[in-house]
């Protein structure tokens, strides 16, 4: 598995466009934007808007809606970041530096920065703390070092936390107070690490020993693996990119769950199938019932938000979910069907029996058989019940669309309407549920 292939000029610019017009924007006063997401969903979908107005061939104009939700988190996150360093107003144009898999290179970015000169000092010095851009760290630390101590030796006094310096600003403090303790650096790694920072991980990693790198790359690529919310994929790839292919797939294959919801991640997502079709004598039913409900989550979350149309998920996760369904073995899906879509038809149709149901919804009293066969070799009709909040509605029109119109009764309206109104009874909140 080729994690480190290099991006096709196609994908180079178009998200060399979709950055310009994100960094266009005054992002600096979206500061509340940047904390909750239905805020910058709205500065996604302002981008958005813009690419339509471009007047882009269609395929090219695809190509960048593509990217406007991937990119403009990556975007988010560098923001929050660096927020603390950045208060000021700073022009982003042509400053973000992106890698080959359509991440933000901080460190080059920063620099990028640090070379307009458009910030103070002591700003420019926390810049270069939480981008290890040693160089101007060791140049400029005689410098603002008095300012340092005094800002924190006054929050000492007052016991409180030095907000106004990033945490990095201390990583770099303690360390160049001892710069050839072998605990100390370790311990620093490993929070650099904690804290999801590639540029200082891609630093202090130089300082470990050849003989403690192994086992502690492993442990902490475990780590890694086992966030949710604080993923950081280009910490991931930097950690891979320090072991052997054996290694990783020994680290995949014990943590098996972990490794394919990570992959699920922007870009990850590429080499998602890559990962499964190597895992699959690995994986447990459990596991396999993970990786489809999370795949089906991310599929809902692109339409959350259904006041914001301009951007769209280009059906990836679809796709996806599509691949995996198909390729795993036959006991997994039957697993799924039993675990996550026959609980959905009994839900709908209670407190009638299923099976009295169907003899009064079909002329085919095998039908709910094929249904159940339609779900095992049809990955859209299971992702057409598991995706939509409706279930009465979903399982009406799937009954509808994918089975033959002869083997409906000619009052299935009617009956549907009669076996599922206590569902809809729920689901529309006139009533409660007790049990």
């Amino acid at each position: 598995m080729d994690l480190h292939s290099p991006a096709s000029l196609r994908l180079y610019s178009s998200v060399s466009v979709t950055s310009a017009l994100f960094c266009n924007k005054d992002l600096f006063k979206l500061c509340q934007a940047q904390k909750h997401r239905v805020g910058w969903v709205a500065v996604q979908d302002c981008v958005a808007q813009q690419v339509k107005f471009l007047g882009l061939p269609q395929n090219v104009e695809v190509n960048i809606q593509e990217l406007v939700q991937p990119l403009g988190d990556q975007i988010r996150r560098w923001l929050c970041r660096h927020e603390i360093v950045l208060r000021k107003k700073a022009n982003l144009y042509n400053k973000l530096i992106w890698t080959a898999h359509a991440l933000i290179d901080y460190k080059k970015t920063a620099e990028n920065i640090l070379r307009s000169e458009e910030l103070d000092p002591l700003s420019r010095f926390n810049l270069a703390c939480i981008n290890a851009i040693v160089d101007y760290i060791n140049l400029s630390y005689a410098n603002v070092k008095n300012a340092l101590d005094k800002d924190i030796k006054r929050c000492h006094r007052k016991n409180r936390s030095c907000s106004s310096y990033p945490a990095e600003v201390k990583i770099w403090i303690s360390f160049l107070a001892q710069p050839d303790d072998e605990e100390s650096i370790t311990n620093v790694f490993q929070t650099v690490i904690k804290n999801g920072n590639t540029a200082l991980a891609r630093h202090f990693i130089t300082k470990i020993k050849p003989d403690r790198k192994p086992e502690l790359i492993k442990q902490l690529t475990v780590d890694v693996l086992s966030k949710t919310r604080s993923f950081n994929p280009a910490l991931l790839l930097f950690l891979l990119s320090q072991m052997s292919n054996q290694q990783i797939m020994e680290v995949f294959i014990e943590n098996a769950e972990n490794s394919l919801l990570r992959f699920l991640e922007w870009p990850l997502h590429n080499y998602f199938m890559n990962l499964a079709n190597k895992l699959w004598e690995f994986m447990s039913g459990s596991t396999f019932l993970a990786v489809v409900q999370a795949i089906v989550q991310r599929i809902i979350q692109h339409h959350a938000f259904p006041e914001y149309l301009s951007f769209e998920n280009p059906y990836i996760y679809v796709d996806i979910f599509k691949s995996f369904w198909l390729c795993s073995p036959n006991e997994y899906r039957r697993l799924c069907i039993s675990d996550m879509i026959s609980p959905v038809f009994s839900y709908v149709f209670s407190p009638h029996n299923l099976h009295y149901a169907m003899s009064h919804l079909f002329n085919d009293v095998s039908s709910l058989e094929k249904i159940d066969e339609l779900f095992f070799s049809n990955a859209y009709a299971v992702l057409h019940i598991l995706s939509n909040d409706n279930k009465a509605a979903a399982i009406k029109s799937l009954m509808q669309n994918y089975l033959p119109s002869e083997t409906l009764r000619t009052d299935f309206e009617d009956q549907y309407q009669i076996f599922t109104a206590r569902y809809l009874d729920i689901y529309y909140g006139n009533i409660e549920i007790f049990d």
